[in-house]
């Protein structure tokens, strides 16, 4: 194998055309597309445009901070099956207005920074229970919204989640955000060092006359054992839905009272569904939340240890089961808008229940699939002036990754530092262990691989015709084109896959490049700047146009990489010997 002539890590910043690609469809495809059918497909729309709810919150930051999307679903005939659904930026529903208005909690703490849109919101919580010591300051909740502000030295601002992968899909009104979840109590987790390994998938998609179905997966990828989790964490506004009702297994409810802390019902007695509506006897505009109607605990009731809460809590729990590593749990849920609680039940008797077997189409499973049932991706990443592209390929010498969790594997992401550095890794703590700090500036996931996964691009070259071995014994002969190639190359020091991208440029023998317009790179009249790498990746040229080819001609014999800087702000790069 030939010496690299030149190396250069990926030190550059992002520039990946994200949300609409084949990759981002392929990467939140981890759904079935079982479930039933849209009941309307008229009066929907979607928006990444923020607009106000124009809700009053007890919280003294920005809405803007949160938003992420909306989802809106107006019906002409019906206005009780109405409402404006917006989604954060960690996947949490963080408002829902109905025709009674905002339903979820004005977000109050005794402190209003420490918490805005984190907790009293719609969202999954998963823990390890054998971690989780409120005794002695281990809280380990990872949840789905992102953290509370308690630590004042690296934090001052709201941090969710971050969103690692998104897509929307028009034909199916349906959104899908990934995103990494974090450990909320940071403050205890300062001393506790605990590391959230943990993708949630959530998709939110209308079926029309008030009906929205939402879809989570969960994915553990870490070494903590996940058996307790709320599917979701939730609730009302208590102004809003000052009354709760309760199912049974022949799907009639009851009105109920209570406080959160002592009123739960095993699940699979309450037929998997509560209600919320403005009065007692449910004659009201409602609302209802239908989970799967399995083993575990719905716990409901008022939030009135502090009263400026307004919050009716809802969490439908499961407790002792194994989402251990490599393993993934899938949950299904319902809301449905009606202009009363008889209204509710019977869109869920008629419209969710399988009339082949009369069960509620819920799910709740733990099925991973196997990789072979998963779609693969190939990247190569294209390196131009300050930016580093991945790059989805046919080529089967890019790097290969599954788009979708299979059993046992490893995300792989590219991660941006605040100052540039660039990595492609399946450590997200690459950068700092405080995924708040600011240090990380940007998470996106490329795809799964058998092994945590790292790569780097190295630049190599020779002449035309010339052979060259890459790092995994491949051999190529007669050379006459720039090649690029990935090839595994043993492990790094903290136990990772490496891999590396090979651009090999192929250069006709020449005696050197006395100026840029001698080696008819470009009309130096286009030029706006021009950059010049050594062997090692060291900048030790940069000029601007005008500037001419007495500063390359005075450069050491060797062999040097050059970004040509163009006025229309596209760039141009290639290699030349220095004699």
């Amino acid at each position: 194998m030939k010496k690299s002539f030149l190396i250069i890590q990926l030190l550059f910043i992002i520039s990946i055309g994200w949300s609409q690609s084949a990759s981002q469809k392929g990467l939140t495809a981890v759904f079935p597309a079982d479930g039933p059918a849209p009941l309307s497909a008229s009066g929907f729309s979607f928006s990444q445009d923020y607009t106000p709810s124009g809700s009053s919150w007890a919280v003294t930051w920005g809405e803007n901070r949160v938003f992420e999307a909306l989802f809106k679903y107006e019906n002409p005939t019906n206005p009780n099956e109405n409402y404006e659904l917006r989604l954060g930026k960690g996947g949490q529903i963080y408002s829902f207005i109905t025709s009674t208005g905002e339903a979820i909690p004005p977000q109050f703490r005794e402190d209003p920074k420490e918490a805005p849109w984190i907790d009293e919101v719609w969202q999954l919580v998963a823990v390890d229970k054998s971690q989780n010591n409120a005794k002695t300051d281990a809280h380990y909740f990872i949840h789905q919204a992102g953290v509370y502000i308690r630590d004042p030295v690296n934090l001052s601002v709201p941090f969710y989640s971050p969103q690692v992968a998104e897509y929307f899909n028009e034909m199916n009104q349906e959104y899908t955000t990934v995103n990494w979840g974090q450990h909320a109590h940071i403050g205890d987790n300062l001393i506790q060092k605990f590391k959230s390994s943990i993708l949630y998938y959530t998709k939110i998609k209308n079926l029309g006359r008030g009906m929205i179905q939402v879809d989570y997966l969960i994915y553990n990828f870490g070494d903590d054992y996940i058996n307790h989790i709320n599917m979701p964490w939730g609730g009302v506004r208590h102004s809003t839905f000052g009354n709760f009702f309760i199912s049974n297994s022949a799907n009639n409810y009851r009105h109920q009272t209570g406080e959160f802390a002592t009123t739960s019902f095993e699940t699979a007695a309450t037929n998997g569904w509560v209600g919320f509506s403005s009065n007692s006897s449910g004659t009201a505009p409602s609302m209802g939340l239908l989970s799967d109607n399995s083993t575990g605990l719905l716990r409901v009731g008022d939030a009135s240890n502090i009263p400026e809460r307004d919050y009716t809590a809802y969490s439908n729990i499961r407790t002792n089961i194994d989402l251990s590593f490599g393993k993934q749990l899938h949950i299904r849920n319902y809301f449905v808008l009606a202009g009363t609680m008889d209204a509710v039940k019977n869109k869920i008797a008629n419209s969710l229940t399988d009339k082949s077997n009369d069960s509620l189409k819920t799910n709740y499973n733990f099925d991973n699939q196997a990789k072979t049932e998963v779609d693969s991706i190939h990247y190569f990443f294209n390196e131009k002036g300050t930016s580093i592209t991945a790059i989805e390929t046919t080529s089967k010498n890019g790097l290969r990754l599954r788009l979708q969790p299979y059993a046992n594997s490893y995300p792989v992401f590219i991660i941006t530092r605040n100052t540039g550095i660039v990595r492609v890794t399946s450590d997200l703590y690459t950068f700092s262990e405080l995924p708040y700090d600011g240090t990380t500036s940007d998470v996106k996931l490329l795809g799964f691989r058998d092994a945590p996964t790292t790569v780097k691009v190295e630049f190599d070259t020779i002449y035309s015709g010339d052979s060259y071995t890459f790092y995994d014994g491949v051999s190529l002969t007669n050379i006459t084109s720039n090649k690029n190639y990935v090839s595994q190359n043993g492990l790094t020091v903290d136990g990772q896959d490496r891999f590396i991208q090979t651009k090999l440029i192929v250069l006709e023998k020449t005696t050197g490049l006395q100026n840029i317009s001698e080696n008819n790179l470009v009309d130096p009249a286009l030029l706006s700047g021009t950059e010049v790498y050594n062997t090692l990746g060291q900048l030790v040229l940069n000029f601007h146009a005008g500037m001419g080819g007495d500063n390359i001609s005075k450069l050491d014999a060797g062999k040097y990489v050059i970004v040509l800087y163009l006025v229309d702000g596209s760039q141009k790069i290639d290699t030349f010997i220095q004699e």
